[in-house]
């Protein structure tokens, strides 16, 4: 349950174990997920898992991340929407009867998606309604999801359970004669032979927040229309997709400068993570940066400013949470595909933006082999550097082996080029050198030391009683 919808979970709770009393085998067990471990959009496996869950029942709004090893009954409820309403705002943005429109919708409002291409389909001939398509299980599992009937309710949901068909990359990624899959829609052209999926203008149902903003960087080429059923308000969409992108891209620059670089797990139940992530690992090391790997949960600008060592974090979640504002973080929080531009020679941007992570895995559209002869020994052309002004050089050699296995050491030689001057430095050999001890030297502060055998054994003598705002020995002001 997402926090939105916690006062409703034990009244839910109970309505499930009545309807499952009058099956043949009633001993089902029945659990309460309400603390998330990452985003409420995404299926809480961790949580299940801890409690032995055979499978997963997930209410409210959904990222439709594929799971990794349960399967799950999608349960996005019916928020209420005026369909005539919209269709009359859908007039008034869209006049001309011949306008190429792809409308999608926030999940909890998926219900009214027939009823609105009805009303909206004899008038526009060129009018394409996406539609849901529940991700699948990667694993097979000898359990089976039962149908759960809910009477009453007024519930809305689905689940697929089928694994025989899903691969690496899921077909999400699948395009073939116009057909689209993709962040769990999918959505056929009309004419794509003549009108390509750039030439659509989208309609989007839904409050604004991170799936239109995920939408909208993904489909940076299409002009966005929005009404919001809670208002009852349409607009177009005027925030900046260029002013958004500039931004990705000043996040990118930065992390080609970045020397270490830290990993930030945000998710642990969607499929495939474990596998970008040691993509991920080959990504940095062949940069010639060095890693760290983070699993901390929700994120705050406190639990990163911990580890100021770290030049740039990436984090790996799903394609709505991954667009994290790091407006207020100490440091930059990019995505594996941000990572990927920066970290991999040759690749230029040409204006495509990924939020999901697995379309750079192998058998994605995105997915770019890693030339690990560019990393040989000898020196790689210079880089113009848009932070500072200057030409950053770096060369890269593997020079050790032992014990069968190849260790990795990389000498570096910068040159920094500033205002005209260039100053080089002497090559450094980087053999057992920490980025996070060297940073423990150079605080002040290093934490609790205990010193021992350095100090004589004292007395245990009495401390202060009492708390903060007045303790015992102080005088009392009030």
């Amino acid at each position: 349950f997402p926090d939105s919808l916690l006062c409703d979970a034990g009244g839910v709770m109970d309505a499930l174990q009545r309807s499952c009393a009058t099956c043949a085998d009633s001993r089902k067990d029945f659990y309460i997920l309400g603390d998330t471990s990452y985003g409420s959009c995404c299926v809480d496996e961790v949580a299940a898992e801890h409690v032995g869950a055979d499978c997963i029942i997930h209410f409210g709004p959904s990222c439709l991340t594929q799971t990794s090893r349960l399967p799950v009954l999608y349960v996005f409820g019916r928020e209420p929407v005026d369909t005539g309403h919209c269709a009359s705002c859908f007039r008034q943005l869209f006049p001309s009867p011949k306008a190429h429109v792809l409308v999608m919708y926030d999940t909890v409002y998926s219900h009214c998606a027939d009823g609105l291409s009805e009303e909206l389909s004899k008038e526009y001939k060129n009018l394409v309604v996406s539609s849901l398509m529940l991700p699948q299980v990667l694993q097979k599992k000898q359990t089976t999801l039962e149908d759960v009937h809910l009477t009453g309710m007024g519930l809305h949901g689905g689940y697929s359970t089928d694994a025989s068909e899903a691969s690496t990359h899921s077909e999400e990624l699948k395009r073939k004669d116009g057909e689209f899959h993709r962040f769990g829609r999918y959505f056929r052209l009309s004419s794509p032979a003549d009108v390509g999926l750039g030439e659509y203008q989208i309609f989007y149902i839904g409050s604004e927040g991170l799936a239109l903003s995920s939408l909208m960087l993904s489909y940076n080429r299409n002009q966005f229309y929005s009404y919001n059923p809670e208002t009852k308000s349409s607009r177009k969409e005027m925030t900046s997709i260029n002013k958004a992108l500039g931004r990705r891209y000043f996040l990118v620059q930065k992390a080609k400068e970045a020397r270490t670089v830290g990993i930030l797990v945000g998710t642990l139940g969607a499929a495939n993570f474990m596998e970008v992530i040691k993509r991920l690992k080959e990504v940095i090391k062949l940069a010639g940066k060095r890693y760290y790997t983070f699993a901390m949960g929700k994120l705050n600008p406190a639990k990163l400013a911990n580890f100021m060592e770290i030049d740039v974090f990436v984090l790996v979640a799903c394609p709505q949470n991954s667009l994290l504002d790091s407006k207020e973080f100490h440091k930059p929080v990019i995505t594996p595909f941000e990572l990927e531009m920066a970290c991999i020679r040759g690749l230029v941007w040409k204006g495509n933006y990924v939020t999901d992570y697995r379309e750079l895995l192998p058998g994605g559209p995105y997915h770019h082999p890693l030339e690990r002869e560019a990393s040989e020994c000898g020196e790689i052309e210079p880089e113009f550097s848009f932070i500072n002004g200057g030409l950053i050089h770096f060369a890269t050699s593997d020079e050790t082996k032992s014990s069968g296995n190849t260790e990795r050491q990389v000498s570096i030689t910068c040159t920094y080029t500033c205002k005209g001057a260039v100053v080089r430095k002497t090559n450094t050999e980087l053999t057992s050198w920490s980025p996070a001890g060297s940073y423990m030297q150079s605080r002040s502060w290093k934490g609790l030391e205990q010193r021992l055998g350095e100090c004589e054994p004292q007395k245990a003598v009495q401390g202060r009683s009492g708390i903060a705002a007045g303790y015992s020995h102080e005088q009392n002001h009030y």
